[in-house]
């Protein structure tokens, strides 16, 4: 029995997110109602076409895989929206999918939600509940902010606090992925020893992340740890007094305009916060240019420029110090693949299958691209035509028509740009060299599947749970057997026995480090 929808308003019901542009705009544009966004071309907004015309080409001949939309916003203005059909049900059967929200061959549940326009976001799903938790510390809910100790907030649980390390764990060192828990997710997923496979043998997924030791000290070093950013969820709740779904709805979605999204529940009753929520497309750019522009929406603020700045600081310049490249850096669950003098020249979140909203501020740019690519490698990364492709296709400024169709002067100053924000190395045009730009390669393996009986939820209007969704079929075992192709080969993993209801925690792409040669950012 499908899932009652409670308050859920379909995507296709929604007003156009498409809409002119008045003359006489200003420098950038804010969306000029809660439903659509304003349009321009490639070339008013500084973009030569033909290099894009060229991916988007390459992107329906399948070089890219499973790329199921494009979105590229200069300026405030959209100027590619591009949606790339695929045969889902197709696609799947080749899989033998159960009927479960943690199947991710199962075309109900992965990409799409259910029929919907709803695409799933996985691990970008952390960086939008980081936003989250700094509304509610904007907001007095936890007055000693991100250095409040961690685990003040699970008074309510039974675990050992007798290490002082545990003890010392503030909301900063879990938003920066440097717990010391001992946590491992760097192992293959067939691997026991693997933390993500562990929370099999029980549905408890807060007490099993609680009741991990401590391996070193707080702060001192970066491990990815998706058991992490499920605590940070709960901690939003202790906080507010509201789950962190309907805190996000109340606080963060419905001020930009987001009217319909999914976040799966987990066996504990909560949001999914390492990698459940679903939006549009357009929506999910509405987060990155909230960033974008400081935290501000419409004139309004949504989130504090303070909380903007932190998130996006490069507390960790580089997540893996001693591979002889230059950092990949990492802020509170944003990920900053380029950063220079303590600042993020392209800060992302990333999620399983190919899930990234991008930001380069000094572009003034959002791209968002949504895929699904879990089995078979592409012959070309997204990621990286946004380094070779779209930003040697931005010109340093816009061209004489778009200005004077706008009543404005030449946007050649980055602070005209971006409200007051200079871009590294001076002005927009500024020639100064900058290192080579290091984009993250992911280790791509099969997701675990899991059985059991969930409680979705079903958000939009006001979002609750709602019926238990029984697995359609007992327990099964399958193995991805290593292909090539890949950084590093396909991880092989083993899935549910039969009559186990265990769920695992992760729901991650994990970003491993490998250099991409070639251009440099301008």
């Amino acid at each position: 029995m499908s899932a009652l929808l409670v308050g859920f308003r379909p995507p296709s019901a929604r007003p156009s997110k498409l809409s002119s542009v008045p003359a006489g705009e200003s420098a950038f544009s804010w969306l000029l109602d809660v439903g659509g966004w304003p349009v321009s071309t490639l070339e008013d907004e500084g973009i030569d076409r033909e290099p894009i015309d060229a991916l988007i080409a390459d992107i329906e001949a399948g070089q890219y895989g499973l790329v199921d939309h494009f979105l590229l916003i200069r300026h405030g203005r959209i100027v590619v929206d591009r949606h790339f059909e695929h045969d889902y049900v197709e696609i799947a059967a080749e899989y033998d999918p159960a009927d479960h929200q943690y199947d991710y061959d199962h075309p109900d549940w992965h990409p799409y939600y259910r029929g919907t326009k709803l695409h799933t976001l996985q691990s970008v799903t952390k960086s939008i509940t980081s936003v989250v938790l700094g509304i509610a510390i904007d907001e007095g809910h936890i007055p000693r902010g991100v250095e409040t100790p961690a685990m003040s907030f699970f008074g309510d649980y039974d675990f050992d606090l007798s290490d002082p390390r545990k003890q010392a764990m503030t909301l900063e060192d879990m938003l920066t992925m440097q717990s010391g828990l001992d946590w491992n997710e760097m192992v293959s997923y067939d691997d026991e020893e693997n933390s993500c496979i562990q929370p099999e043998e029980s549905d408890a997924w807060i007490q099993f992340v609680l009741d991990h030791p401590m391996r070193e000290d707080p702060g001192s070093r970066f491990d990815y740890n998706s058991g992490i950013s499920v605590l940070l969820g709960k901690i939003v709740g202790v906080a507010t007094g509201l789950r962190v779904d309907r805190y996000a709805d109340e606080k963060l979605f419905k001020p930009l305009g987001i009217e319909s999204y999914y976040w799966k529940i987990s066996p504990d009753g909560e949001a999914d916060t390492e990698g459940g929520l679903y939006l549009d497309p357009h929506d999910l750019a509405r987060i990155a240019y909230l960033f974008l522009r400081d935290g501000e929406w419409n004139g309004k603020r949504i989130v504090s420029q303070a909380w903007v700045e932190a998130s996006l600081k490069p507390h960790v310049p580089d997540i893996r110090p001693d591979d002889g490249y230059p950092g990949q850096g990492y802020g509170y669950q944003w990920w900053i693949p380029k950063h220079e003098d303590g600042r993020a020249v392209l800060y992302q979140g990333s999620g399983y299958g190919g899930q990234l909203p991008i930001v380069i501020p000094h572009l003034d740019l959002v791209i968002v691209f949504n895929a699904w690519n879990i089995h078979q490698p592409p012959a070309k990364s997204t990621e990286v035509a946004v380094r070779d492709i779209i930003v040697p296709a931005v010109r340093d400024e816009l061209p004489d028509s778009s200005v004077e169709r706008r009543g404005g002067n030449r946007l050649s100053e980055s602070r005209e740009l971006h409200g007051g924000h200079r871009s590294p190395g001076g002005g927009h045009g500024a020639s100064t060299a900058r290192p080579p730009l290091r984009w993250p390669w992911r280790y791509r393996h099969s997701k675990r599947r899991v059985q059991g009986g969930l409680r979705s939820c079903a958000t939009g209007g006001r979002p609750r749970a709602v019926t238990s969704r029984p697995a359609a079929q007992a327990g099964w075992r399958r193995r991805e057997r290593n292909r090539s192709g890949s950084p590093d080969g396909w991880l092989s993993r083993r899935f549910d026995s039969p009559g186990t209801t265990a769920t695992p925690i992760c729901a991650l792409l994990w970003l491993g480090l490998r250099t991409a040669a070639g251009r440099q950012v301008p």
